[in-house]
């Protein structure tokens, strides 16, 4: 075999693997693609769901002009709302109705955010109090380097 038939055989040998990998490249993008669409509609459902779910609660006025939720409205359903809340608008909420001051008290609304600011706490197993901790550990950092969260 003469040399120039030797360099076209590995020309083509070369060509051969890169086209077997931009092959597989585009089907890895395309099962990437896939999945992303699945998710998509997925989290689509999911918030169809929660639209149809909210659109049948009942809302009555009140006569001060404010709505309340009425007793239909799941507690679970009301601390995913709020979860989505700063502390700054959870303080403030807490102070509309009694029952939205019992729920801007739980743990499972102060225990992310504390989380948050402090990411060492999460290793904390005995706290009784997140809202308090929150509260309490704010402070501090508010008097000693004047940050305000």
């Amino acid at each position: 075999m003469d040399t120039r038939a030797k360099h076209l055989k590995r020309f083509r040998k070369r060509q051969r693997k890169e086209n077997e990998k931009k092959e597989e490249e585009w089907r890895k993008e395309q099962e990437r693609i896939k999945v992303e669409k699945e998710k998509t509609a997925t989290l689509e459902a999911n918030a169809k769901a929660v639209r149809n779910y909210l659109d049948s609660l009942h809302i009555e006025p009140q006569e001060s002009g404010c709505f309340l939720l009425s007793d239909n409205f799941e507690d679970s359903v009301l601390l995913h709302i709020l979860s989505f809340l700063d502390p700054k608008e959870l303080v403030l909420l807490s102070s509309i109705s009694r029952r939205l001051w019992k729920m801007s008290l739980s743990d499972q609304l102060w225990k992310p955010l504390a989380i948050q600011v402090w990411p060492e706490l999460e290793m904390a197993t005995q706290v009784d109090d997140w809202n308090l901790l929150y509260r309490r550990k704010s402070e501090y950092m508010f008097y000693k380097f004047r940050i305000v969260y």
